[in-house]
């Protein structure tokens, strides 16, 4: 069904709703007999969000070392240990979850990006590893988003037609930004450049602390494209890709 765009036959109105994202548009019909038996005068249209604010986020299933072993990021709780790259025990202060549908596909800069088992190094990650394509990875003393990294074997964008009706991504916040350990790879906690909004739970962040803190950035370069990827590494990366053929 089309609505008539000539503005003598509909008045538009917007309105705002208790979901997060969604939009309904109430037009007044002037002249409703362009619908069949005439139609109503009065048409509410709601217009739920195509996906496209998914934010940084480990996959289900990501196992997240602590003080007493991994344990699943699905798992953790706000006050669990998590151990840090460089040996701390640090609080988790909060997990933010989404859940998102395959079937209006986001941007390309947040497809689900799949790191193979050994695609670092060595056992690095000790496992496939599912993080979103802006989430990211420590890698030489730099915060590399995972999309950056992709070279078609041991990192891969994974279709988003083969993830079913729906995935949920999980981050890890701490008190201040900093590098966990993800599968045995090195891997950055929650940064407030994407707002805590975008999660499903924000009201439970809101209700714990009442309003949202800024998180200090990690004091290492940040890249986002492959090109800005040192060739050093990708040259390693390569070596891993032929390894994990």
């Amino acid at each position: 069904m089309s609505v008539p765009t000539n503005p003598q036959q509909t008045k538009p109105s917007f309105m705002g709703t208790d979901t997060p994202g969604r939009l309904d548009v109430e037009f007044t019909m002037e002249s409703p007999d362009f619908l069949p038996g005439g139609g109503p005068e009065h048409m509410i249209i709601g217009l739920d969000p195509i996906p496209d604010s998914i934010v940084p986020c480990f996959a289900a299933g990501t196992l997240i070392a602590g003080p007493e072993g991994e344990r699943r990021v699905e798992d953790l709780a706000i006050g669990d240990p998590v151990t840090t790259a460089d040996g701390r025990s640090v609080a988790v202060k909060w997990i933010g979850r989404t859940t998102v549908s395959p079937r209006f596909r986001p941007a390309e800069r947040l497809d689900p990006v799949r790191i193979r088992a050994g695609a670092f190094g060595d056992g690095v990650p000790a496992c496939d590893l599912m993080v979103t394509a802006d989430h990211g990875m420590v890698l030489d003393g730099m915060v590399i988003n995972a999309g950056a990294l992709v070279n078609g074997t041991s990192v891969q964008r994974i279709d988003w037609r083969c993830l079913g009706d729906s995935l949920t991504y999980y981050h890890v916040e701490t008190e201040a930004h900093d590098v966990i350990q993800a599968n045995g790879a090195a891997a950055e906690t929650y940064v407030d450049y994407v707002a805590r909004t975008s999660f499903d739970n924000f009201a439970e962040y809101l209700a714990l602390y009442g309003q949202e803190t800024a998180v200090a950035e990690l004091a290492m370069p940040r890249i986002s494209a492959a090109r800005l990827v040192p060739e050093a590494l990708r040259a390693r990366l390569a070596a891993g890709d032929r390894q994990t053929a």
